[in-house]
């Protein structure tokens, strides 16, 4: 398939596991052969949790492919002793060296030490002494040229001239050798400099001295309401299958003067995907819309040859200047910064797009690409699944997704209206409310407090980063 690499995760892992699933994969690369039952009960020991999965590489689409978190057992510490027994004995005799080197009278030990990727370094020492008792042979060279403990390099192969009765001694015969290792070892981490041009810095936007317009995010149709419409939002985004699920639920949004819809396209699209979500977007032109909202840079360029004009969401990831500029290149009519930006960061940022930021709701966590009730009910029923609860009690809202995916949400909601001055004042386009959990009664209060029509306080609230 062209892959040139394989990754292996051991993030938060203790060593003896991660030595233990380096070997199994690193003997099935090097072998060709599927593991045998001895490699899969040594994996199943040295991760400690229930069941594996061959994940998304084989479409097994189920919620198994995270795995079934597990406690370490005492019966293992034999298991982990002889891991790392194992790899401190030999990880780090891994790399050949061959040496070769010269003893004669009246002139410096020279040593040549080679390494398997064509590195080559010499060396020399002091002038070897006649010898009374103990002759310097290339069987003395060669035990004294083999002490490569603590170094990742064992002794390969040794081609050695020595001089009848000489000698030298293992001290200046260990200098020579341990400069030499460390030469070598300094050009195995050699990187060549890569080209470098100088950096296109962005050029300086003014910031808008406008107040940002109000806009607002909807997961779920029972989040309109009349008094929504009557507080006009300019820009309504909505889930794309939500909009052409039942388009006329929108109508009367896209006929209010200064009020436009906005469509956004599921933040994953597989190619597989790519004609269902065609046909949806072809199903909101004929219903009047002209804009959708991108949740990555892949979905872009497939929306402009649509004819769409194209705002960017939230998960671009704009954290600076150059990325919002490079996002002006690609014609984009706004783009929303990161949640994490600060205020500092967000005024200070160069505006060469039309700039949002979210000023409430809750900011999601962690993107699923399968349905957390799915695989343990048997049935799709994510529209009334509560949620997550952690060891502390916090509730992690967990929303339904297009394709039967998922969103996990944070337990707090962002709430900047107390803060309002800074961020009207930070050369934005818009700021945006985005809705979730929120009833519709939630919604058009909260849109009025950010209006300054109301004094609505919700509860479990942060200001997060900003």
């Amino acid at each position: 398939f062209g892959v040139t690499a394989v990754r292996i995760g051991g993030r938060a892992r203790r060593p003896e596991y991660a030595a233990a699933v380096t070997g199994v994969y690193s003997k099935v690369i090097k072998t060709g052969l599927a593991p045998n039952e001895d490699d899969m009960s040594l994996l199943k020991r040295a991760f400690p949790a229930a069941g594996f999965t061959q994940g998304f590489y084989a479409q097994e689409d189920s919620l198994d492919m995270a795995g079934v978190p597990g406690q370490e057992s005492r019966e293992d510490s034999p298991f982990y002793y002889n891991m790392r027994k194992d790899y401190l004995n030999h990880e780090f005799q891994r790399v050949p060296v061959d040496f070769t080197c010269s003893l004669q009278l009246h002139e410096p030990l020279r040593v040549t030490a080679a390494d398997d990727r064509g590195n080559r370094v010499q060396g020399e020492g002091e002038e070897p002494e006649l010898a009374f008792h103990v002759q310097s042979d290339t069987a003395y060279m060669r035990t004294e040229l083999s002490r490569t403990g603590g170094t990742p390099f064992y002794l390969n192969s040794l081609k050695c001239e020595a001089g009848k009765g000489l000698y030298i001694s293992t001290q200046s015969i260990g200098e020579v050798r341990d400069r030499l290792l460390q030469e070598l070892m300094e050009k195995r981490v050699y990187i060549e400099p890569k080209a470098e041009e100088a950096f296109e810095q962005p050029p300086a936007a003014v910031n808008s001295t406008e107040p940002p317009v109000l806009t607002v995010w909807i997961s779920r149709r029972d989040q309109l309401s009349q008094e929504l419409l009557e507080l006009a939002p300019q820009v309504l985004y909505a889930p794309l299958s939500l909009v052409t699920e039942r388009p006329d639920d929108f109508a009367p949004y896209m006929d209010k003067e200064g009020m436009s819809i906005c469509p956004a396209l599921p933040r994953v699209v597989k190619d597989s995907d790519m004609p269902a979500v065609t046909e949806l977007l072809m199903r909101a032109r004929q219903f009047g819309v002209s804009q959708v909202l991108a949740g990555s840079l892949d979905q872009v360029l497939p929306l402009l040859r649509l004819g769409f004009s194209v705002r960017g969401d939230w998960s671009m990831n704009i954290r600076n200047s150059a990325s919002l500029y490079a996002l002006r290149g690609l014609r984009l009519k706004s783009a929303a910064v990161s949640p994490e930006m600060s205020a500092a960061r967000t005024r200070a940022i160069s505006k060469t797009v039309d700039t949002e930021l979210i000023v409430y709701g809750r900011i999601p966590l962690m993107y699923m690409g399968v349905c957390p009730m799915k695989n343990s009910t048997g049935a799709c029923s994510c529209d009334r699944f509560g949620g997550l609860t952690d060891s502390d009690g916090f509730q992690y809202p967990v929303l339904r997704e297009w394709g039967c995916r998922s969103t996990v949400y944070s337990p707090r909601k962002l709430f900047l209206a107390g803060r309002s001055r800074e961020y009207m004042s930070a050369g934005l386009w818009g700021v945006r409310l985005m809705f979730t959990t929120e009833n519709a009664q939630e919604c058009a209060a909260i849109t009025r407090r950010y209006l300054e029509l109301g004094t609505y306080e919700p509860g479990g609230v942060t200001t997060g980063m900003f």
